[in-house]
């Protein structure tokens, strides 16, 4: 009875070290995807700052482009208005 128990014994203490070894893989493996995790959430983190970056930059560029356009619409119409306001001044003046 005492070598039977011993056995057992020696045969739980293998399943308890084979169980540690397998622990050990599974906790490397899952400090591995915790760092993997951490890694990917500061790169979509600093995507997205660039993204948002990118997105200011172009709306600054489209409002700068709108302010152009329209002055040069502002200046296109006054031109075309001195031009109509000369035309009939000089057309009254020699008429």
């Amino acid at each position: 009875m005492y070598v039977c128990c011993v056995l057992q014994i020696e045969a739980l203490n293998a399943d308890y070290d084979k169980l540690q070894k397998a622990n050990t893989k599974l906790q490397k493996a899952c400090d591995s995807l915790e760092d993997e995790k951490m890694f990917l959430q500061n790169e979509l983190d600093r995507m997205a700052k660039d993204a948002e970056i990118r997105y200011m930059q172009e709306m600054w560029i489209l409002e700068r482009n709108g302010h152009f356009v329209y002055w040069y619409v502002s200046i296109h119409y006054f031109y075309e208005w001195c031009t109509e306001t000369l035309e009939t001044t000089l057309v009254s003046l020699f008429m």
